[in-house]
């Protein structure tokens, strides 16, 4: 399903750097959009809704990888995507500079 899906630039996106066991949002908006879905890096669906707001309540090492928006837009047949880098560290000290 997502290889026939349109690819979007939204600009430069670096990496986000989560640490185990703490609460983190990933949000996405686009203009124009009638669902957003929000996919993980096991390629299972988290979330669809009219807006992408998440909430992943405990980070563990399976949130590591490429985490994948979808989004239906009004007037379009097909589907736009968007990817956010995830990197999850053991803890706040092994953070990227």
């Amino acid at each position: 399903m997502l290889s026939a899906l349109n690819t979007f630039d939204i600009g430069e996106k670096p990496p986000q750097e989560w640490v185990i066991g703490e609460t983190r949002i990933l949000s996405m908006y686009y203009p124009h959009s009638k669902y957003c879905e929000l996919w993980n890096p096991q390629k299972k669906i988290v979330q669809r809704e009219r807006n992408c707001f998440y909430t992943q309540e405990t980070v563990t090492d399976a949130d590591e990888g490429n985490w994948t928006f979808v989004f239906g837009i009004n007037g379009k047949l097909l589907e736009d995507t968007t990817v956010q880098e995830i990197i999850v560290n053991k803890s706040k000290d092994t953070r990227l500079l």
